[in-house]
């Protein structure tokens, strides 16, 4: 799939930011899989370098130029299973449990790119879609099934987490 990312209400503010890792955390649809789930699965993160235009309709055979890998993650999928993560920020045993969903690792390059940004990229949608038109995910691989995501969940999204001085923090 081919989408957009929104910025939360509130615009980060990544001066004097040191990040830590961005993940691109994708839930779960309801019907979520169909085919062998017992293989390992390649998903990538790409962006893409065309505009969207959020009044038009996009169908399943369209193509866009994705241009850059900026993300991957191998995995067995396990629809029913919730996700543990550590805490950022706080101590390696205190941890939290998410609702089912896929977490693709960021990489570096692409996490110092956006954080580096000129703070207004962050004020508005408009300013953020100039620099960042859209993402894609795709497998990387030819697989045995289909997965499905639900995008438009509001635990969709990138998550940042970076420190300022000695203060962990976490933007969605």
């Amino acid at each position: 799939p081919t989408f957009q990312i929104r910025l939360n209400t509130i615009p980060p503010d990544f001066e004097n930011a040191v990040v830590d890792s961005i993940v691109f955390t994708v839930p779960w649809s309801e019907t979520p899989a169909y085919g062998d789930l017992n293989t390992i699965y390649d998903l990538q993160l790409l962006t893409i370098n065309e505009d969207l235009d959020n009044t038009d309709q996009y169908f399943s055979n369209q193509s866009f130029m994705a241009d850059r890998i900026v993300g991957q993650t191998f995995f067995e999928p396990n629809p029913e299973d919730s996700t543990v993560i550590q805490v950022y920020g706080e101590e390696p045993d205190i941890t939290q449990t998410l609702s089912p969903q896929v977490r693709i690792p960021v990489y570096q390059g692409f996490a110092e790119d956006l954080v580096s940004k000129d703070p207004a990229v962050f004020l508005n949608d408009s300013a953020f879609l100039a620099n960042y038109p859209g993402f894609q995910i795709r497998s990387g691989s030819k697989l045995p099934g289909i997965l499905s995501f639900d995008l438009q969940s509001t635990n969709a999204g990138l998550r940042v987490y970076y420190t300022v001085d000695t203060v962990s923090l976490e933007y969605l």
